[in-house]
């Protein structure tokens, strides 16, 4: 549960953040990959925009040696660069928050798999407001402050003859080609990404969930509204589970808490009988649910062994529990978990009994890992809130009317909500979801290649326009257009390979944290190690045609004329 807070004291930022991330560690893992990505991303941003001002340093050279002539100092020199570069920063972080808002009501028009008036509230803060300046700000500092002091510090007369001054070419020249070479890499990693997001939901996706995913009408039902307590709840949820049987077109019906590739999962302790706990562990925990005894027939989830819930597991009867394989597996490895115990609820719990082993399944989003589940049976609890689940010999949806009559006979002051087929929650959590989060991932990737092409593009233009007299001298003395379109090529191409084999070593460290995170995710994925590298070599390369193009078609005279 979430912490508490009170009107006195309150709770850090930390601490609530901490029980989030405790509560939700798939959520928090996949957004702080997103926030990872997004970093990359304005780290991309920000190295093209570093390269645009290094090279505008150099043609500013002449004009700095002017001012500090008449007696600007360096310092004022340092604060009028840095404010010429906070001027764009602040206006790139203007137009990003134009396009967040758009990408606000976007979010807002995800549709949710309920019939309640519910709407996801996203909006833009003040905290987003402060995040936003808070990383203008950073970028002018880390990308334009190098900049800046380079600039400031030119000799003054070499300047004044030239225009180049004391920033060295040569020096400029590997500053543009570090950060274009890093432009490179991050945008192979965003790219591998994404494809291995995709390609791991596909596997996820192309398997069986493990549940029945058609033929399924779902309903919950809060017996809280009419102040219904759990003595009057439960016959009236067994009268309706038995009337609900003898409908026309039910196969089955079965409760249960929680419905598969939901959010509605909760944490169990339980500390199995044997095990001993680490120096100050109170309990193990694993994500469970409460159903009733039809619920592994209904849904479509099989016993691999032992038996279901009966109706005499009740609460007069000896506590019991059915465990998923993979919590046998890692619990009672090579032992049959069958007649094993465990305290539920922790360690000074009742004990209970396993009395069967079902499939594992996807059980909060298709793609996470398979993780130790228990079930227990309803009987046994005290809930109120559950969802009935009704197996159809149809269209699930025609037994809608019937249920809701059902209900106003049985119940008529209980409310009967969110009513669904599975197949509707399913295109929702389990591929809408993954859908969103791919075409996310990949639309950062497709900027982060942009980005990383206009940088290549502007550092072989301005290449080309520095080594004007040099080409030019080279086709005077015998060089055909050829060799010059081969000679700037070339060095396009090197920087390409460069910043592809620094993206496939970062990639690869990128794949297994993702695949620790989604399941089918493979970190020697051939896409991200052969494929993509190699589109992304050939594009890189073809961004650098037009300068060399370019360049083939110097006029030697010209270029030998050239200041």
């Amino acid at each position: 549960a979430y912490p508490k807070t009170n009107q006195g004291k309150g709770i850090s930022v930390r601490s609530e953040l901490k029980a989030r991330i405790e509560r939700s560690p798939t959520d928090a893992a996949l957004i702080g990959m997103l926030l990872a990505l997004v970093a990359l991303v304005l780290l991309i941003a920000c190295a093209n925009v570093g390269s645009l001002l290094v090279s505008r340093s150099a043609t500013r050279a002449r004009e700095i040696a002017v001012r500090r002539a008449m007696g600007a100092g360096r310092p004022r020199l340092v604060r009028q660069l840095l404010t010429e570069s906070l001027m764009l920063a602040l206006a790139g972080g203007a137009v990003g928050l134009v396009l967040a808002y758009a990408g606000v009501r976007f979010f807002r028009g995800i549709p949710l798999s309920t019939d309640l008036p519910i709407a996801i509230d996203v909006r833009l803060d003040g905290r987003v407001l402060l995040f936003s300046l808070a990383a203008a700000l950073a970028s002018v500092v880390v990308f334009g402050l190098a900049p800046a002091l380079r600039t400031a510090r030119a000799d003054l007369v070499p300047s004044l003859k030239s225009g180049e001054g004391a920033v060295a070419a040569r020096g400029r020249m590997r500053g543009r080609q570090a950060l274009v070479v890093a432009q490179v890499a991050l945008s192979l990693v965003l790219l591998a990404s994404g494809a291995g997001i995709l390609r791991g939901f596909q596997r996820a996706l192309g398997s069986h969930p493990g549940f029945r995913t058609e033929g399924l009408l779902l309903a919950n039902f809060d017996p809280t509204v009419p102040r219904y307590a759990f003595e009057r709840a439960r016959p009236f949820y067994g009268r309706l589970l038995e009337e609900a049987r003898r409908l026309p077109g039910v196969r089955a019906a079965a409760l249960t808490r929680a419905l598969p590739l939901s959010n509605q999962q909760h944490q169990i302790a339980f500390v199995p009988e044997g095990h001993a706990l680490a120096p100050g562990q109170e309990a193990l925990t694993a994500m469970g649910n409460v159903v009733s005894s039809d619920y592994f027939q209904t849904a479509g989830v099989p016993l691999l062994s032992g038996r279901p819930f009966r109706e005499t597991d009740d609460a007069d009867g000896p506590p019991v529990v059915i465990v998923n394989e993979e919590m046998a597996r890692r619990h009672w490895p090579g032992q049959d978990p069958l007649g094993k115990r465990l305290r539920r609820g922790g360690a000074d719990g009742p004990w209970a009994e396993v009395v069967g082993v079902a499939r594992s399944h996807r059980y909060m989003w298709i793609g996470e890992e398979l993780q130790p589940f228990l079930y227990m049976p309803y009987a046994q609890s005290d809930l109120l809130r559950m969802t009935v689940m009704l197996q159809a010999d149809g269209d699930p949806r025609a037994l809608a009317r019937p249920l809701q009559d059902l209900v106003r006979t049985l119940g008529p002051d209980v409310p009967m909500h969110n009513v669904r087929t599975m197949e509707e929650l399913f295109l929702t959590r389990g591929v809408g979801i993954p859908r969103m989060l791919v075409q996310t991932v990949g639309a950062m990737g497709l900027l982060g290649l942009t980005l990383a092409l206009v940088g290549l593009y502007g550092l072989m233009a301005y290449t080309v326009s520095r080594r004007t007299r040099e080409i030019g001298i080279r086709m005077a003395v015998g060089a055909d257009r050829g060799a010059v379109l081969r000679m700037v090529l070339r060095q396009g191409a090197r920087l390409a390979l460069v910043g592809v084999a620094v993206g496939l070593v970062a990639s690869a460290g990128v794949a297994r944290g993702l695949a620790s995170v989604i399941a089918g995710v493979q970190p020697g994925d051939p896409v991200a190690l052969v494929l993509l590298p190699a589109l992304l070599l050939a594009v890189t390369v073809g961004a650098t045609m037009a300068p060399a193009v370019r360049a083939a078609r110097i006029d030697p005279l010209v270029a030998l004329r050239h200041d």
